[in-house]
Order: structure tokens, then sequence, then C-alpha cells
């Protein structure tokens, strides 16, 4: 999660994947990693987290919510800097889904750090993009990017924008 410490991604992704998680949608062994601007440790991160899952997925059981929080790691770092994106890649195993909750004008210096660093195979980008049916506050998701370019690591890397 890009822009981990964010409102999109307390109000919308957190819930969103605590939902996903209590219906059973999610796999095992699920790591969700948060990287933004903010200094904060792994607990910090989490007690955010809680607290945002606390106001906007009371629908989710206390116990699915605090299996979330468990999961969640957070990494400072530069979202548009390709040495603080690579740091974050470098600890998956396989493909990532890398989710977009920046404000617009990052997107693209984000897209273009992802294409330099590389993507895992099978990886996808996602952002929130409002629909025009939802309302000024509802967002809903959508691709950005299908990862489908090979990169020199042999993974895929972004497509530039």
């Amino acid at each position: 999660m890009l822009g981990a410490s964010g409102d999109l991604t307390g109000r919308y992704l957190l819930p969103a994947i605590a939902r996903l998680l209590a219906a059973g949608a999610l796999p095992d062994g699920l790591e969700v990693i948060g990287v933004d601007h903010a200094n904060w440790d792994d607990q910090t991160f989490r007690r955010h987290a809680d607290a945002r899952l606390e106001r906007h997925a009371r629908d989710v059981p206390p116990d699915v919510r605090r299996d979330l929080c468990h999961t969640l790691t957070h990494q400072s770092g530069d979202v548009t800097d390709v040495r603080s994106l690579a740091r974050v890649l470098r600890r998956l195993d396989g493909p990532a889904v890398i989710y977009l909750a920046l404000p617009n004008a990052l997107f693209s210096d984000t897209v273009r750090a992802l294409a330099k660093v590389g993507l895992p195979s099978g990886s996808r980008i996602s952002d929130q993009q409002r629909s025009r049916r939802a309302t000024r506050n509802e967002r809903c998701c959508r691709a950005v990017v299908d990862v489908s370019s090979a990169s020199p690591s042999g993974g895929r890397r972004a497509a530039d924008p």
C-alpha cells in the first residue's frame, strides 16, 4: 500500500481488506506492507490501522480486524524514489498487488519508479478512482497498469504512463 497512513487507505483500503479476510477470500500468509513518508515503526502503523478499522469497519468482527493488523508492516520511504521502492519489493517472494492510495500528482512519478525497479511476475498496480455513480466520498478500485513488459531482472515491470 503506497500512501499507507493516508485517508484513502484508512477509510477504504483497510476496511476492504478486512472484509475480504472475514469472507475467507484472501490467501493464508498474506503480507501487507504499508509505505509512505511517516516515520513509523510497525507497531505505530498497526495502532493507526486498528483505529481506522474501528471507525470504518465496525461490521468486521474484532478478531478479524486484529488478525489483519498483525499482518501489517510499515516502511518509511518516498513512494516516487526507486531505492525506497526497491527495498520494499526485495521483501517479496511472489507477485504483488501494489495499491496507490496517493494524490494524483504523485501517480506518474510513482509508476515510473516502479517501472525502473521492476515488479515480480504476475504483479498488479491499482488505485482509487472516483466512479461516476459514486457519491463524493465513495471510491471504486480500478486497475491503472497491467504489468506486462518484461524487466531486466526477469520479472515484469509497469508500463510507463
